[in-house]
């Protein structure tokens, strides 16, 4: 018995289409590091060290990814945009920070008094972020996740960082972000060079030194309920006795952060941008409580 070719087409045909995956709305994969020099705008440093306030150590990751602009422009708050990039790419970096803050201390009168506990967080940030006004970039705060209560408080109170509790698991080179049991994301990270110092990584680690740039950038924060007025910080990076190594993350996130992320999740994994991933151990970090006038449009 003859089978007949045109089934013959038909079946191959379906079990083609079934093998391919849909082509996504937004791009999954990430095109290369974008840094300051890929900006229009700058940034107000850093007026002073700090004297008042926290300090801690983190060991963690650094991890950089690209997305459509479209879907970053709803989580950023009323008044404010992305920063113009000057290559004229569709896409506009993202920030995670996944890791331990250890040695957790007040800071009073620039010496640290060792108090509270040891905790992870996970940290979305966007880079790059303008008031509809004004030239000046800050890393937008859209979500801290943590498993510390008194450090949420704190973040929230003064700094407005929209800081949350959420609990983590690790395994191996996968880790999974939870808040209330249900999975808000998951990823798979590595460490794929050799572990050098912060000194050596500047010149030899391609994009460190522009990463370490962006850090030096206030961080905005804006409080989703009460007072909607913008707070601003820095963070003080101290890399004297820091570790550094290349890594390579892809993530996934599982559910939205915060408002304006709904479309997120429907990427499925997102990939670390090439040379934009690095593993660090014992930087230590301070911050100036109140913080300095870094709101600077």
């Amino acid at each position: 018995m003859r089978f007949p070719i045109h089934l013959l087409v038909c079946t191959v045909c379906l079990l083609c289409a079934a093998c391919i995956s849909p082509v996504p709305r937004f791009p999954s994969s990430t095109l290369p590091f974008m840094g300051p020099n890929d900006f229009a705008g700058s940034y107000k440093p850093r007026p002073y060290d700090a004297v008042i306030g926290g300090q801690a150590s983190y060991q963690g990751t650094v991890i950089f990814a690209n997305l459509d602009r479209s879907l970053l422009q709803p989580v950023l708050p009323p008044g404010f945009r992305l920063a113009n990039n000057v290559r004229g790419m569709s896409v506009h970096p993202v920030m995670l920070l996944y890791g331990h803050q250890l040695n957790t201390s007040w800071l009073i009168l620039g010496q640290p008094i060792p108090i509270g506990n040891d905790y992870n967080e996970l940290t979305l940030l966007i880079p790059f972020v303008q008031s509809n006004s004004g030239s000046r970039w800050h890393n937008f705060a859209v979500r801290m996740y943590l498993n510390d209560v008194w450090a949420i408080w704190l973040g929230n109170q003064f700094f407005a960082y929209a800081k949350e509790e959420g609990s983590f698991t690790e395994l191996a080179s996968q880790i999974k972000a939870y808040v209330s049991s249900v999975l808000y994301l998951e990823a798979t990270i590595q460490t794929i060079g050799s572990w050098q110092s912060s000194a050596q990584a500047q010149s030899s680690l391609p994009n460190y030194a522009a990463m370490q740039t962006i850090l030096e950038m206030p961080v905005l924060g804006r409080r989703e309920l009460g007072d909607p007025t913008p707070v601003c910080s820095y963070f003080e990076w101290h890399y004297d006795q820091a570790l550094v190594a290349s890594a390579q993350s892809s993530h996934r996130f599982v559910q939205p952060f915060r408002a304006g992320m709904e479309a997120w999740p429907a990427l499925g994994w997102v990939s670390s941008v090439p040379g934009g991933a690095f593993a660090l151990k014992d930087i230590e970090w301070r911050i100036d409580h109140p913080p300095p006038q870094a709101c600077a449009y």
